[in-house]
């Protein structure tokens, strides 16, 4: 007889929402607009000098603006 999982215990999730991974698009984001602290920057620019893809950006703009780490402005 196999035993069932008990509901109430909670099982450890390696990549918890709200949590910026190393490698990823945000986080190349961010590192990207730390290190040309108080320059601004079109989409195009940091999609163009990241090569990543337009969507993978928006995403993380939209995470960043959301936690508050970074300021947008319209062109």
């Amino acid at each position: 007889m196999t035993a069932k999982p008990n509901p109430k215990t909670e099982r450890f999730n390696p990549h918890p929402p709200g949590v910026i991974r190393e490698g990823s698009v945000t986080h190349a984001v961010l590192l990207f607009l730390k290190t040309n602290k108080g320059k601004r920057f079109s989409t195009y620019q940091i999609i163009h000098s990241l090569g990543c893809s337009e969507k993978a950006a928006s995403c993380a703009f939209i995470y960043l603006r959301r936690t508050g780490l970074v300021e947008v402005c319209p062109d």
